[in-house]
């Protein structure tokens, strides 16, 4: 059941999540800085930090497998 269809369609709709949460992050992040410099490093530094973290420990592609082959998170 699937196919090519339906595994294109969710990585599109993986990729449009992940757009979506980092968009969330940077509004979050101009929204919560006191002056404009605080939302300019906060608006940015957000998205930037989350997408780090996620490369390092969520990714599919991450570095830090276990022995037995599953990721950390």
């Amino acid at each position: 059941m699937g196919g090519p269809l339906r595994h294109q369609t969710n990585l599109l709709l993986r990729l449009l999540l992940e757009v979506c949460a980092l968009a969330a992050l940077f509004y979050w992040g101009m929204r919560a800085g006191g002056g404009p410099f605080a939302s300019i490093v906060m608006g940015l530094g957000a998205p930037l930090l989350a997408a780090v973290v996620w490369g390092l420990f969520a990714a599919p592609a991450c570095p830090c497998r276990w022995p037995d082959g599953s990721r950390s998170s």
